[in-house]
């Protein structure tokens, strides 16, 4: 399309008793709005939006300014008690201007006599720039005439008819001698051909030169190389170069090994190579990242026996050891510690806590339900403003999650879903099964730009992973900044 486009979505509309009536000197009360065949929708829509941004008095210079919204026929708007605006670009009688009616058949007219004049216009300039342009050119061959003339210093300079008489004679000489002497024809004959003969010898010269030397170039080129692969080769041990060819046999085999497509094909492999060590890299840190997590996590359910490790891969070996001891030497200990634990009075404890549980739960929805009912007993109108928090995993199901609801409550915010937030608690990010990226319409740039980096790098951090105090933190101060 090339343009901005605005667009509107149209919602049914209840009429609300409580709305004032519309003053007769209003603008939308002087307007006819066109019925529609959909219930009145865009009728009532659009009356809707013109009162609530068109509602300017038409009056005269005394009463414009006593009132606070207001417009004049001469084309004096008053917004605000601030804002006064004139628009005198166009005339107020100008009917190529206009955008309301039932249809536009005025103002493609005005439009089309504006065209027809304005085409006039064009039509003569361009014929008078013509007649300037050939006036032009022909001053300008005339000053050349007389420069050329001024050149001239004596009048024998530009006696013209003596070399003429000249040249005559001299051709009615040429044509006797031609016409005399048949032996100089046949001269003349072969020396063309000989001249022929001799420009074909030379075309056929310059041409094995070239080619001598562009073989010479490849040679001094091909010797530069072998001594470069030479090098190379004295590098690397003859069992290095078996293990090499054994495994990449497949791939090799698919290069034709030629002189003059070796470039191209050690160009190929290296590439093929450069993609293999990116892999294993990525693998290598994906692997990296799990470990740590899994340290992190055996770390903070196991404190008093890891109190000295970190959740680095320099404690890997640590790690691994105190794997091995648990194995071996604890893990029977404390299957007969479990057995001991699991007796009548724990399991009666776990099914008296998971009763209060199921309290907690239905008091916890007793209350939402107490919350809803409350909350459509409001009495909502343009000074009724309810704040919207969104919070979800930092993914990319998250993110749709938070467009899709800022479809229908554009003014819900979300929160711990930043760049601050996931560079916190990177470490307990991980790795999830590739997804295709979407084009988000109504997040942040903030926001499209996390979104976009989870997608590319399958990342995923979930909530359970963000510490209850920095939650409490951040709506706390997420609370506090609506509030100002």
């Amino acid at each position: 399309m090339k343009g901005r486009l605005v667009y509107y979505r149209v919602t049914a509309l209840t009429p609300n008793p409580t709305q004032r009536a519309l003053e007769p000197d209003q603008v939308p009360h002087k307007l006819e709005i066109k019925e529609d065949e959909d219930n009145g929708r865009f009728f009532h829509w659009l009356r809707d939006q013109l009162v609530r941004q068109f509602n300017y008095v038409c009056c005269d210079e005394e009463q414009f300014q006593h009132e606070s919204r207001a417009i004049t026929r001469t084309g004096l708007m008053k917004h605000s008690k601030e804002r006064h605006e004139k628009d005198d670009r166009f005339r107020i009688s100008d009917r190529g201007q206009y955008i309301l009616g039932w249809n536009n058949a005025s103002k493609i007219n005005a439009l089309e006599i504006d065209l027809i004049e304005f085409n006039k216009q064009v039509a003569q300039i361009e014929k008078e720039i013509q007649s300037l342009d050939s006036q032009l050119k022909k001053r300008r061959q005339q000053t050349s005439s007389l420069e050329n003339f001024m050149r001239f210093t004596d009048s024998s300079e530009i006696d013209w008819r003596s070399a003429e008489l000249d040249c005559q004679n001299l051709q009615k000489q040429k044509q006797q001698l031609e016409a005399s002497s048949d032996h100089l024809k046949q001269l003349e004959a072969q020396l063309e051909s000989t001249k022929e003969e001799i420009a074909q010898a030379d075309q056929r010269r310059t041409a094995l030169i070239g080619e001598i030397r562009t073989l010479e170039n490849r040679q001094r080129q091909a010797q530069i190389e072998q001594r470069d692969c030479e090098i190379k080769l004295q590098s690397v041990t003859a069992s290095a170069i078996e293990k090499f060819v054994t495994r990449m046999a497949v791939k090799l085999r698919q290069y034709k090994m030629t002189l003059e497509a070796i470039a191209q094909d050690e160009s190929d492999l290296q590439k093929y190579l450069e993609q293999e060590l990116r892999l294993r890299e990525r693998q290598q840190d994906d692997s990296r990242s799990a470990l740590t997590i899994r340290m992190h996590n055996f770390k903070n359910a196991f404190p008093e026996i890891t109190v000295e490790l970190a959740t680095t891969l320099d404690f890997l070996d640590e790690y691994l050891q105190l794997k091995t001891q648990i194995e071996h030497d604890d893990l029977p200990r404390h299957e007969e510690r479990f057995k001991r634990l699991m007796t009548g009075k724990v399991i009666e404890a776990i099914v008296g806590f998971k009763g209060q549980l199921e309290k907690q739960e239905e008091e916890i929805q007793e209350n939402i339900d107490e919350l809803n009912k409350s909350l459509r007993q409001v009495d909502y109108t343009d000074l009724t403003y309810c704040p919207i928090f969104y919070w979800g995993d930092l993914d990319t199901d998250g993110f749709k999650i938070l467009s899709q609801l800022r479809s229908y409550f554009p003014q819900a915010i979300s929160i711990m879903m930043d760049v601050k937030t996931f560079e916190t608690f990177k470490e307990f990010a991980v790795t999830v099964a590739e997804s295709t990226a979407e084009n988000l319409l109504y997040l942040t740039p903030q926001e499209q730009a996390l979104y976009s980096y989870l997608s590319i790098h399958n990342k995923r951090l979930e909530q359970e992973r963000i510490s209850q105090d920095y939650a409490y933190r951040y709506i706390h101060n997420s609370c506090v900044s609506i509030a100002d």
